[in-house]
């Protein structure tokens, strides 16, 4: 049987995922988004796309693919490209991706594909970017042919740039925690009265399985994107007490060890050319 992306991941965004609430913003937004832009936040994700871009081919051209853009297309990622295609399950997400990117003219394009069988040619995009998609997906050998399908699709020298969970962040041992008991076969229920209910399925692969999947790759690397989970970056503020501390030794680390710091917080980087 052919792998596949998660059917209640589909469900979720198809139904509900990219509904606007009063406040303009959508579910996803409201579940996953942050609530607070302060500067330690700004400097810390900024970092990350610069660390991206300078990645990518300098300056970077040609075509770009995004893989699981939903209702929110990475906008930079479409100014940089001489053309932009846009991927995803959801059929409601790619129509207010398509809202979203409408000046963009023939500029970008807009696909409905399950990541696990994208359609497209071999070796036809010089760079694939996927931002907190992969976990989304259950299985993991579905994860594993969906990371193939975007090495497969890339041009040789090419860049892939995934944004995606640390299951094991050291800075949270709790959390690290929780994966691991969910990780040991027969512990899954006990994981999930751990975590508490969640919107959508929710599997991250440890860091070690990108470089197993990836090994054919060159020029690995695995660097941070951000320490805080999105409880934690939706709840602590950076502005006041022990929130403040923290935040200021999230960017320090971030700013210093990039490397490193992909070990301590929940998500990460993960680069890698064809």
């Amino acid at each position: 049987m052919a792998p596949e992306g998660t059917p209640e991941t589909k469900s979720f965004y198809d139904s509900e995922g990219w509904r606007k609430l009063e406040d303009g913003n959508t579910v996803d937004g409201h579940l996953f988004g942050v609530k607070e832009e302060g500067p330690r936040r700004r400097a810390i994700y900024e970092r990350s796309w610069s660390r991206i871009k300078d990645y990518m081919s300098s300056p970077p051209s040609g075509e770009v693919l995004e893989v699981g853009c939903g209702g929110s297309p990475e906008r930079r990622i479409l100014d940089l490209f001489d053309t932009y295609t846009g991927t995803d399950f959801s059929t409601q997400g790619l129509d207010i991706a398509r809202q979203k990117f409408a000046d963009a003219g023939e500029k970008a394009r807009f696909v409905n594909a399950d990541a696990v069988a994208l359609p497209f040619e071999d070796n036809t995009f010089d760079t694939v970017y996927s931002a907190h998609m992969l976990y989304h997906i259950l299985d993991r050998h579905a994860q594993a042919a969906a990371l193939a399908e975007m090495v497969r699709v890339l041009r040789p020298g090419g860049s892939l740039v995934l944004t995606t969970a640390n299951p094991r962040p050291l800075f949270f041992p709790a959390r690290a925690v929780i994966r691991i008991v969910a990780d040991t076969p027969g512990l899954n229920k006990m994981a999930r009265k751990l975590k508490g209910p969640s919107p959508i399925p929710y599997n991250p692969a440890k860091l070690s399985w990108y470089k197993r999947q990836l090994r054919a790759c060159s020029d690995l690397r695995i660097v941070n994107h951000s320490f805080a989970s999105t409880h934690f970056n939706q709840n602590v503020t950076e502005y006041s007490g022990a929130g403040r501390v923290i935040w200021s030794f999230f960017d320090r680390c971030d700013g210093r060890f990039p490397n490193a710091s992909a070990y301590l917080g929940n998500y990460v980087v993960v680069l890698a050319r064809k």
